[in-house]
């Protein structure tokens, strides 16, 4: 049996199988006796097939080898995250950092290539995002907000989620905005990242109006509840709730 080479950079890059997911794998292939698919190489290391590589091993089951012709170890990186997206079946949220780290990517290597001028999928980043400091207020879009929303709809269609995962994503992984269970959660799709957008959003103004400072007084007001419905009965698929919209009392 060939003994092939294992790099963890490559290995560790997609998410592993879920417990069912490598069961069935290895039922598959004790059942064939055999890996049909082969298992992809650059340079004797695997890039794709690292499960069924180690089932393999464990049976001693034979399987067949396909070498790739890689320029660099960035370009089988690429190649492995886009490789995933027509062969997995990946929940939004981990399309959405797959996607992110291919972005990073391309923008490291436009960055050495010392190119002037913005390529697909590089996104201008030297601005500090306002996404949650200035909720409620609509600006004219600039020139880096559309190019932005562009490249994020580029990034959707490459991943399979829309534009706006893309971007309810993006500020989900930015430090200190989701812990690490919730993190996790988004992985397994137990949580959708529009749903967790919206509890982080309103999280924020809450914390913004407890650090406002407020007239005292007795002071005449009427309160009312805004006029629409949010249609959240039990066989609506309008998954929105009032206090995810505003601050309720």
């Amino acid at each position: 049996m060939t003994n092939l080479k294992i790099n963890p950079t490559f290995r560790d890059l997609i998410p592993p199988l879920a417990p069912y997911e490598l069961e069935a794998l290895e039922a598959e292939l004790r059942h064939w006796a055999r890996a049909y698919a082969p298992i992809i190489t650059w340079n004797g290391t695997i890039v794709d097939g690292h499960h069924r590589y180690e089932i393999c091993k464990k049976y001693s089951l034979p399987f067949k080898t396909e070498e790739k012709d890689f320029k660099t170890e960035r370009d089988a990186r690429k190649w492995i995250i886009i490789n995933q997206f027509s062969r997995r079946n990946l929940t939004d949220f981990v399309r959405v950092e797959l996607v992110l780290a291919y972005e990073d990517m391309h923008k490291e290597e436009a960055e050495e290539n010392s190119k002037s001028n913005l390529v697909q999928f590089q996104v201008a980043d030297n601005q500090e995002s306002t996404e949650f400091q200035n909720f409620g207020t609509r600006t004219p879009k600039s020139q880096k907000e559309r190019h932005e929303s562009s490249v994020e709809g580029k990034l959707g269609k490459l991943a399979g989620v829309s534009r706006e995962q893309i971007r309810k994503g993006k500020k989900l992984k930015e430090p200190g905005v989701c812990t690490d269970k919730e993190i996790k959660q988004l992985r397994e799709g137990k949580v959708k990242i529009s749903k967790k957008f919206m509890e982080k959003r309103r999280d924020k103004r809450v914390e913004d109006l407890k650090a406002t400072e407020f007239p005292e007084g007795k002071y005449r007001v009427i309160y009312a509840d805004p006029p629409w419905d949010y249609k959240t009965g039990e066989n609506s698929k309008n998954t929105a709730d009032p206090e995810l919209q505003y601050p309720v009392m």
